[in-house]
């Protein structure tokens, strides 16, 4: 609570395969603007993404291509 999250639109995941996927849309937080997490602490937000290619087994999340970005490393795709 009190504290902001921004997600910014050069987002985008990779594939185990290695393609990438640039950011679509987002739904429930507007892209490249803080959005303050509300007193309970729990936020609900979509990001829209192109489809993983079929056979993807895990997935990894850019924010933008710098060393120092945010970034969430093997997402395993649930079966």
């Amino acid at each position: 609570p009190g504290l902001w999250i921004k997600v910014a639109d050069t987002s985008y995941i990779v594939a185990d395969s290695g393609e990438k996927l640039p950011i679509r849309k987002a739904t429930g937080i507007t892209l490249n603007a803080e959005t303050y997490v509300p007193e309970s602490g729990v936020m609900e937000f979509t990001l829209h993404f192109p489809a993983l290619p079929v056979g993807c087994t895990s997935f990894s999340y850019y924010e933008t291509e710098e060393a120092d970005a945010w970034r969430a490393i093997g997402v395993k795709v649930k079966e």
